[in-house]
């Protein structure tokens, strides 16, 4: 069987596509129902707390751009060298043309060469790095692929989009007893590291090449979660469909500068006998929903999601485990057991 999912966008608690108007205003989209135990969503559904297995917030989160620092201070300058600065920048959440490649993910080599004179202040090797760098990528992509700066004998790289990530970093130089065996005239001759990035959290604080650090935390790059930006890329793309005068779901477009949490609530209901695999066949209803909710809505819709279940919040990183079928059909079979025990003792006392 297909799994069934739905994706609703609130922006206002207004229903502006319904004609029933209570005190010259329109219904509201959602609101706590009058039994206390239900949440009412207009022009989706009606969720009775019996049947919710399970409630999951994710907080948005504004994008963070990786950034590296390079310290030139370890250059040589007592002698003419030939260095250059290696990078691989991969992507993540993007398919962005420039990286494409012959791998699972997309990323690009980035080599900055540069030579360094006897006596050349370290200061002005670091500016000379910036000014290549940016030839370079002028020359190339015509666009900076990453911003680059210079302060001191530091040399700081920069993300221009949240979906970059340096993956390698290196300080390299020429070495002429590097590289391969060539017959009776010795080596050929290739860069050697001299730092690199430490891609983990082992870099100390002498280390050369290092990630820039943002409130402790080394800036390394996130994606944007609940933003304008990653919610048309992923959920609403600009079709025609969905741009259009009078659009069937206009009110559901996303607004730039808005942030959005995400709520996905698991429901889960036996249907009745109406299978197919074997007559008598009872079969459950197994069903999740996912709303993405414009922040000032947040006090209102969490008040209202209250009546039917507990809020679970979800790290940043959106690792969750969803309920498995097992687990929902046991909840469907408890609710309904719950609910025939209360019908019970209503009736019992009607009857007393």
């Amino acid at each position: 069987m297909f799994k069934f999912n739905t994706t609703t966008i609130i922006n206002t608690n207004q229903d502006f596509t319904s004609k029933v108007l209570v005190d010259g205003n329109p219904l509201k989209l959602f609101e706590a129902g009058e039994d206390g135990e239900s949440l009412v969503v207009r022009r989706h559904l009606t969720f009775k707390k019996p049947y919710v297995k399970a409630i999951y917030k994710r907080a948005y989160n504004n994008p963070e751009l990786a950034k590296v620092e390079v310290d030139l201070s370890g250059v040589d300058n007592s002698k003419a060298g030939l260095y250059r600065i290696a990078m691989y920048i991969r992507l993540e959440g993007s398919a962005n043309e420039y990286y494409a490649n012959d791998y699972v993910f997309k990323g690009k080599p980035f080599f900055i060469e540069f030579t360094v004179k006897s006596g050349d202040a370290k200061a002005d090797i670091a500016a000379k790095v910036v000014r290549i760098a940016k030839k370079y990528m002028q020359m190339l992509y015509e666009y900076p692929l990453i911003n680059v700066t210079a302060s001191g004998t530091k040399v700081t790289f920069e993300a221009t989009d949240e979906y970059q990530r340096f993956n390698m970093v290196e300080l390299q130089e020429f070495s002429d007893e590097a590289g391969l065996t060539n017959g009776c005239c010795g080596k050929s001759g290739d860069f050697v590291t001299v730092n690199a990035l430490v891609l983990d959290e082992n870099e100390t604080e002498d280390s050369k090449i290092k990630w820039v650090k943002s409130g402790g935390a080394a800036l390394k790059g996130k994606c944007g979660f609940g933003t304008y930006r990653q919610i048309i890329k992923d959920l609403r793309l600009p079709t025609p469909d969905n741009r259009r005068w009078e659009g069937i779901i206009a009110d559901e477009t996303p607004i730039p500068g808005a942030t959005y949490n995400q709520y996905t609530i698991y429901y889960c209901k036996k249907v009745g006998i109406q299978g197919l695999a074997h007559v008598g066949d009872i079969v459950t209803a197994l069903t999740s929903h996912v709303f993405f909710v414009k922040s000032d809505l947040v006090t209102a819709w969490e008040t209202a999601l209250g009546n039917i279940g507990t809020i679970t919040d979800v790290p940043a990183s959106g690792e969750v485990t969803s309920p498995s079928l097992e687990e929902l059909e046991d909840a469907a079979d408890a609710a309904k057991l719950a609910a025939a025990a209360t019908a019970a003792v209503e009736a019992a006392s009607d009857n007393g």
